[in-house]
């Protein structure tokens, strides 16, 4: 099988992002060295690029930072100050995309970019929307993850910059109160009396 086949066959899976598993499995080529060979055939051809080992794009469809964020790091969505600029809750335009994860925390630099990641318990993990096949917080599950981390990192949060009009308030007051931890629910409800 030629590397331009294998090219053909990923562009046609319609995702911009893959794994050597993927190629693996298109193919049916089981022995590592093989899949390398492809690999780096596709490479030097320009048809692929290096996200990181084992993580590659399609050179002709740039995934976007969110795409980039989500595959990054696994499992990890979209949430933090990313996302409440994302929704419009604060505007100010992060230089780091910011994700929360199941893991240990973590960063990643790609393309001039760095890509943060928090750690949160498995309890709060849990991503609320999917958009285009990005894993993201919604606004208020934003909010929340914010607050939580907040709360145990110290730091203020400049509330009074943020635009709640679009947050649905009994949404985010049913999530807040399903957290039981004393330094989380302190920092909300002085928030939001």
């Amino acid at each position: 099988m030629k590397s331009t086949d294998i090219y053909l066959k990923l562009k046609n899976t319609g995702k911009n992002i893959f794994k050597l598993q993927d190629i693996k499995t298109l193919t049916g080529v089981e022995k590592y060295e093989y899949l390398k060979i492809y690999i780096n055939r596709m490479i030097k051809k320009g048809l692929i690029k290096t996200i990181k080992k084992g993580l590659y794009y399609l050179a002709d469809s740039p995934p976007s930072d969110f795409e980039i964020a989500n595959n990054l790091y696994i499992p990890s969505y979209i949430s933090l100050e990313t996302a409440l600029v994302y929704y419009g809750i604060i505007n100010q335009v992060p230089y780091t995309i910011t994700s929360v994860t199941l893991k240990k925390a973590n960063m990643y630099k790609f393309n001039a970019k760095e890509y943060s990641y928090s750690h949160l318990s498995q309890s709060l993990f849990y991503p609320d929307l999917q958009k285009n096949n990005i894993l993201i917080a919604s606004r208020e599950k934003t909010i929340i993850d914010t607050i939580y981390l907040a709360s145990f990192r110290g730091y203020d949060i400049n509330f009074d910059e943020w635009d709640l009009s679009d947050i649905d308030m009994v949404k985010l007051k049913t999530i807040a109160s399903t957290i039981e931890i004393k330094a989380f629910s302190n920092l909300f409800y002085s928030l939001f009396k």
